[in-house]
């Protein structure tokens, strides 16, 4: 399964590795779309608020 997975791992850290270096100079906007590290920080900010926006 991994053998063949092996070209979809190398692009997609080709990607990640090139967004990566125009990040410095871009911003965040250059992370590629298929990841949601924004999505992680903001729920981490959203944690330590003292007033909750959503209950679960």
């Amino acid at each position: 399964m991994l053998a063949r997975l092996a070209p979809d791992l190398d692009r997609v850290a080709r990607d990640a590795a090139a967004a990566a270096v125009r990040v410095a100079t871009e911003g965040v906007d250059a992370l590629p779309a298929a990841s949601a590290p924004l999505l992680e920080i903001g729920a981490e900010a959203h944690a330590a608020w003292p007033v909750r926006l959503f209950a679960s």
